[in-house]
């Protein structure tokens, strides 16, 4: 006999969507999608997911990254006022007073990410000076542990995170050289250093966490770390 309220079938394309996440909510899988066996042994399986979580409650535990959270918002509420004035939902008069505001919050996100660059900066030259020399630490192999496996992307993002510090700096210059006279500055120059500074951040951040959730995930991480005769291990 049919079903008095069957459960809806949802047509989903195969891991466009976490499968146990539909599964634990009492939907039908589409049969032509892979097994839930299949779609959640990769990096959005449940255990995965709440993993994830479980390391971002316990990094926003400690008091030493308060500040970075802080900040975080500063940047998240900044941003919108100046994304809601570029759209006009919000307008101030006269409009030398909304150019003035919108100047110091864009001074204020300049100077957060220029922190955040300087702080990243270090660390990412010293990434390009491990990679020139071929000889990498254990420290440099927890940042990259998929150097082997993947060396081109390695290089790749290595380069992408330096060009994020070289962007943020020139952006800096620009902000700061202009600020008696901001008016003064040129439009292009930000129009085109922000959107560089922005993306190579986000597309290097993100290719940076993908390689070492795939690597996390994959059975070549129990694998011993290739060594030359001395023992120290090589790229």
């Amino acid at each position: 006999p049919p079903q008095e309220n069957p459960l809806p079938v949802v047509e989903v394309e195969p891991l466009e969507l976490p499968l146990w996440f539909l599964q634990d909510a009492g939907v039908n899988i589409h049969p032509e999608i892979p097994t839930v066996e299949e779609a959640t042994s990769g990096p959005l399986s449940k255990e995965n997911v709440c993993k994830y979580i479980e390391k971002a409650l316990d990094w926003a535990k400690r008091p030493l990254h308060w500040p970075i959270i802080f900040l975080g918002l500063v940047v998240f509420l900044s941003g919108s006022f100046v994304a809601l004035v570029f759209i006009t939902a919000v307008r101030i008069e006269p409009p030398e007073t909304q150019a003035l505001v919108l100047e110091v919050n864009y001074q204020i996100l300049c100077g957060i990410f220029t922190l955040g660059g300087l702080v990243a900066f270090p660390r990412r030259a010293w990434w390009v000076s491990v990679w020139c020399c071929r000889r990498p630490n254990p420290k440099w192999i927890e940042d990259f542990p998929f150097h082997r496996t993947h060396p081109k992307s390695t290089a790749a993002i290595i380069i992408i995170l330096n060009m994020n510090c070289l962007f943020t700096f020139l952006m800096a210059g620009f902000m700061w050289a202009y600020i008696p006279n901001y008016t003064d500055r040129p439009p292009a120059s930000m129009g085109i250093l922000v959107p560089l500074a922005c993306l190579s951040g986000m597309i290097g951040g993100i290719l940076h966490g993908k390689r070492k959730v795939e690597w996390e995930s994959s059975p070549k991480r129990d694998c011993p770390d290739v060594h030359n005769v001395n023992g120290s291990p090589q790229l």
